[in-house]
């Protein structure tokens, strides 16, 4: 007898596909610029206040790095719950495993991440503050943000905040 259901991993594959794709929309969005697809991940670049961002998405888990390191620290001690390394500049987001990429707490923390890049590009270095967001932006019917995330508190945090401080 033929079984025509998918096996669990060609479902999770399917599920970080779907993500990763997600993902790459918003931060074009966004107005980063896609610079190669490899076999397991979709690498970008985002100029930002603060310098370039970069940026690679893959199914389960997104890689960015900031170019500048202490200044792209100070942002994320001031403005995130995610800390980059300030020895490295790097600030991963790493969910909750391949195994459950389809969950939706991996989707909530991409959006996450996403409103944390979309509070990046309002960063004024020179202030330390997030710059408001223009009144198009803020009067959107749908209640999204800009890159597709969903709005609310700027400082809330994500659920489990303490496993996504990079060590």
């Amino acid at each position: 007898m033929h079984n025509a259901r998918r096996s669990p991993q060609a479902h999770c594959d399917a599920a970080g596909e779907i993500f990763q794709a997600r993902t790459v929309a918003r931060l074009l969005e966004a107005g980063a610029v896609l610079l190669e697809r490899r076999n397991t991940a979709a690498e970008l670049l985002l100029h930002t206040p603060i310098g370039k961002l970069r940026i690679a998405v893959f199914t389960d888990w997104i890689a960015s790095q900031f170019e500048d390191v202490a200044a792209g620290f100070i942002f994320s001690q001031r403005h995130t719950h995610w800390l980059s390394n300030k020895f490295s500049g790097k600030w991963n987001w790493s969910f909750t495993g391949r195994q459950n990429v389809e969950n939706i707490r991996c989707e909530i923390d991409a959006m996450y991440y996403v409103r944390m890049v979309e509070k990046l590009l309002r960063y004024n270095p020179l202030t330390g503050k997030i710059e408001e967001p223009d009144a198009e932006e803020t009067t959107q019917a749908s209640g999204a943000g800009p890159l597709g995330g969903v709005r609310g508190s700027e400082d809330s945090p994500p659920v489990d905040e303490a496993e996504y401080i990079d060590e």
